[in-house]
């Protein structure tokens, strides 16, 4: 590794590979429009992945969006009785949307929650 090997002009080397604890060293000639190349495919594999973690982060927001919870969950989030939180409902102090007229089955969303904590914070 403390000698450098003469290459043609518009080449690249590289060097080393590891087996058994051996170190084995050559030298492989690319073409530097090849490396080029290589490199760009990884740019835009790069740029790929992180257009599908923003869609990946927008599904989930998305999702919390989408969450809703029974008032006794509801409740066990925000640490409150189950009738504090029907309360709170009745009070429109916690958007619920009622499911069933007659049976009084009632959803939380999650952002709903967010609100009412983000208002008693305040």
């Amino acid at each position: 590794m403390g000698y450098t090997p003469l290459v043609p002009q518009g080449f690249q080397q590289f060097l080393c590979i590891k087996l058994n604890q051996k170190h084995m060293e050559g030298i492989v000639i690319v073409k530097v429009s090849e490396l080029n190349g290589l490199l760009n495919e990884i740019k835009a594999v790069k740029d790929e992945t992180k257009t599908i973690k923003d869609d990946v982060k927008a599904m989930r927001e998305s999702e919390e969006k989408l969450k809703a919870y029974s008032i006794q969950k509801a409740a066990d989030l925000l640490s409150l009785h189950y009738t504090t939180v029907r309360k709170l409902i009745l009070q429109k102090k916690l958007f619920a949307k009622y499911l069933d007229g007659d049976s009084g089955k009632c959803s939380v969303p999650a952002w709903a929650i967010k609100d009412y904590l983000e208002k008693s914070n305040s």
